[in-house]
């Protein structure tokens, strides 16, 4: 279906409207219609005495160009490091000491704040922050990355 050609009467919908708003409605609508034209059918440049391209772009052809949406899918290597790596740290997280499992679930299950885990655990920030970093260190050896 073609657009209707029809001028809107901007008078009759908005009798209120000063002249100044009238006449700033009639000419976005103009830009708006050589704006659509211009992207979709291009525009000749008498400076150049070239025509340019439209510029509108279907999805598919950005999708082609491989740009904007490389190749997102796994292969099968990554998959299985990922499974052994969460097998082994679901292992060395049982040799922590109980306090050191409750501030990892609180932390990362929970995803509580440092903040919000020393307040849980009745301990300083600074405490959960350097307890973080000793359970970090003890992981890493467990694991042996």
């Amino acid at each position: 279906m073609s657009k209707s050609r029809h001028i809107k009467n901007y008078r009759t919908q908005f009798p209120t409207a000063s002249e100044e708003v009238i006449d700033a409605l009639k000419k976005s609508d103009r830009k708006i219609k050589y704006t659509e034209h211009e992207l979709k059918c291009g525009k000749y440049d008498k400076e150049t005495n070239t025509y340019n391209q439209g510029r509108e772009v279907s999805l598919q052809m950005i999708e082609d160009s491989g740009v904007l949406f490389p190749d997102q899918t796994e292969n099968i290597e990554d998959i299985v490091v990922r499974s052994i790596l969460i097998e082994q740290m679901v292992k060395a997280v049982e040799h922590l000491s109980p306090e050191d499992k409750k501030l990892i679930f609180y932390y990362f299950v929970s995803e509580k704040s440092q903040k919000e885990c020393a307040k849980i655990l009745g301990v300083s920030r600074r405490t959960v922050g350097y307890r973080l970093e000793r359970i970090y260190e003890k992981l890493k050896n467990l694991i042996k990355i």
